[in-house]
């Protein structure tokens, strides 16, 4: 939350907050403040649930975000990632979201799924956000001894 307040002071624009790490949120700031978000698990923990099913096994992740519906297992499987992708797009259509701050080590991976916005939505990675919230929570909302 401490970034999500640290973008709502900056930008004062619609921004969409996405700290990709062990999990991934997905946060909606705007001019109003902190309106909520999702976490969901990263790409590596979310096929590794696939592990338990025996015939689900053996695919690899594409972080390609198609269009059209798979009709195939392992195609369903390789691309239902692009689901949370979906869901990201659903909340930067519905909260006119202007920019896109993406954090955390896995956040290269997202940034790929917002390559068909460029156009619409500023998209900025900053693997030092958190760094620089709490270097300015420090510093503007705590008291010196």
């Amino acid at each position: 939350l401490i970034t999500a307040y640290h973008i709502f002071k900056k930008y004062k624009s619609p921004t969409l907050l996405i700290d990709a790490g062990t999990f991934v949120t997905m946060d909606v700031i705007t001019r109003a403040g902190f309106l909520g978000g999702y976490i969901i698990p990263n790409h590596e923990s979310y096929f590794s649930l696939y592990e338990k099913g025996e015939q689900l096994k053996g695919f690899a992740f594409s972080p390609e975000v198609k269009n059209d519906l798979p009709h195939e297992t392992v195609d369903a499987l390789a691309q239902s990632y692009s689901a949370f992708a979906a869901l990201a797009k659903k909340l930067i259509s519905e909260h006119k979201i202007e920019k896109i701050l993406l954090t955390g080590g896995k956040s290269a991976l997202w940034k790929s799924f917002f390559a068909d916005l460029k156009d619409q939505v500023v998209v900025e990675e900053d693997s030092h956000l958190i760094h620089w919230a709490l270097l300015n929570w420090m510093t503007t909302q705590i008291e010196p001894l």
